[in-house]
């Protein structure tokens, strides 16, 4: 199956095989609240790796889904640094990354710039600095297929694919420390995206505005 259990396949199985949340939480070994918030979400879950793939195994045993890869077996995540302004070298290529580029020069306030750009989108996040020092997700929007709307607010590294957390802590914390916005090309089997990643403020906080458009930067002539 995919490298996640999503929300929209979970329900989906469980109405093939007719089955109410309380069956899969027996099936499963689970507490029925933990299935109730699995079955609650949309897009990717967020759960302990272990609680999915119990699921996962459950449904797989009746047919109803592909049996869960396991941690090792799923395709590496490959994050490559680029020069920031290669997106001024992209005209018309990444246009959602070049309005980002062009509106951060304008307003370093999270709220302003976000304003500026349309409002939230479906391939836009950010992330602050929270009381921990540590990176809380702030703006989270639909399309991105590595989260869903419960870990608002949560830690970053609190996601359930480490890969993903682990390489947007890194392209978020070069953007803060550097104070200067960051283009990375990010691949995970043949899912390619390329993401800008631009420093601001929020609530007197340093904090990360990032936007990612699905393709790879290639300037080759």
């Amino acid at each position: 199956m995919d490298d996640y259990l999503t929300g929209e396949a979970l329900r989906a199985a469980l109405a093939r095989l007719n089955w109410t949340r309380e069956r899969l939480a027996v099936a499963a070994g689970l507490g029925e609240a933990t299935v109730y918030r699995m079955l609650a979400q949309n897009g990717a879950i967020q759960a302990r790796r272990s609680s999915i793939d119990k699921v996962a195994t459950a449904l797989a045993a009746e047919g109803a889904l592909d049996r869960p890869k396991a941690p090792g077996e799923l395709d590496p995540l490959i994050t490559v640094a680029l020069p920031a302004e290669l997106i001024r070298r992209m005209p018309g290529r990444f246009t959602s990354l070049t309005r980002l580029w062009a509106q951060s020069m304008e307003t370093q306030d999270l709220e302003d710039l976000v304003r500026r750009l349309g409002g939230a989108t479906d391939r836009m996040s950010s992330v602050n600095v929270g009381d921990d020092g540590g990176l809380r997700i702030g703006l989270l929007g639909h399309g991105l297929r590595w989260a869903s709307n419960n870990m608002v607010g949560r830690p970053l590294m609190e996601l359930a694919d480490q890969d993903v957390a682990v390489s947007a802590s890194e392209r978020y914390w070069r953007s803060i420390i550097a104070n200067e916005p960051n283009l990375a090309y990010c691949r995970r089997g043949d899912l390619e995206f390329t993401v800008l990643s631009v420093p601001v403020r929020h609530a007197g906080r340093q904090a990360v505005v990032s936007w990612s458009e699905l393709g790879r930067p290639d300037l080759w002539r």
